[in-house]
């Protein structure tokens, strides 16, 4: 069920579980952990873990929190619509441990502005992000810094490896005071600050863990660029009929009496 947002309205996220691979398990708070499965939706808070073996992974959609709430007003010219693009995805890989911080969306005059805020503690994720409207944010924290980042796709490494395919980002180290900015098609190496091309098979690799996370459908709504509410219209008035003529104005006073005639020529 999509989330119906009105204006400023604010929602809760989710990371929702859309497909996995081997085990998995995640825990909140001090509870006990518990195994994840696919259609599980995860709140900030959540701690994930996924399992060591090579060929486990657990695909997440960041996505509103489909709540029911009230029917929207059809003649509202604020009512939102889905999006037709895919959520902000992530892919995490085996042996990895990630904490789902945040993830809130707003509704405002321009589209929905997301907040969004992991850490990876270990392993190694591939993320998605959206490109959405200003002031929008998607921040990674790693053990030594955190990744700004844009839209496109990302992957990153808690062991200090980042790599931007298609568009920039930017790396914050520990004391978030040595900014390093990452060009699309660019990696880095956090503990030695050498930044060097992507390869052809990186790519290639992440275009494809890109390509499966771009099927989920985004229950988030944005908002319609224009009001899209059917008005009723009025009939076309008939046109009024011509008046009639307006009667000649009559002469001023009476007629006087001809004129005599002259005297006759000579």
């Amino acid at each position: 069920m999509p989330v119906m947002l009105v204006r400023g309205e604010m929602a809760t996220g989710v990371a929702s579980v859309v497909r996995m691979h081997g085990f998995a398990r995640y825990t909140i708070g001090t509870n006990a952990w518990r195994a994840l499965k696919p259609g599980d939706r995860l709140e900030p808070g959540t701690i994930l873990q996924t399992g060591a073996e090579p060929d486990a992974y657990v695909d997440l959609a960041l996505v509103a929190d489909a709540r029911p709430g009230p029917a929207p007003d059809p003649s509202d010219s604020s009512m939102v619509g889905v999006s037709v693009a895919p959520p902000d995805g992530v892919r995490l890989w085996n042996a990895s441990v990630m904490n789902i911080s945040k993830v809130d969306f707003t509704q405002t005059g321009i589209g929905v502005v997301a907040d969004i805020r992991l850490a990876l503690k270990e392993g190694r994720l591939t993320g998605m992000v959206k490109n959405r409207c200003a002031p929008s944010s998607f921040v990674v924290a790693l053990p030594e810094g955190a990744v700004q980042l844009r839209e496109k796709v990302y992957d990153l490494s808690a062991a200090g490896s980042i790599k931007a395919t298609a568009a920039p980002l930017v790396w914050y180290d520990a004391s978030l005071k040595t900014p390093a900015k990452l060009a699309a098609g660019e990696a880095l190496d956090t503990h030695t600050g050498k930044i060097t091309t992507l390869s052809t098979a990186d790519k290639q690799s992440l275009a494809e863990v890109a390509s499966v996370l771009g099927t989920t459908p985004d229950p988030t709504p944005t908002l319609l660029t224009t009001d899209q509410t059917q008005k009723p219209v009025s009939p076309p008035k008939p046109p009024k009929p011509p008046k009639p003529p307006k009667p000649p104005k009559p002469p001023h006073g009476p007629p006087g009496p001809p004129d005599p005639p002259g005297p006759p020529h000579q």
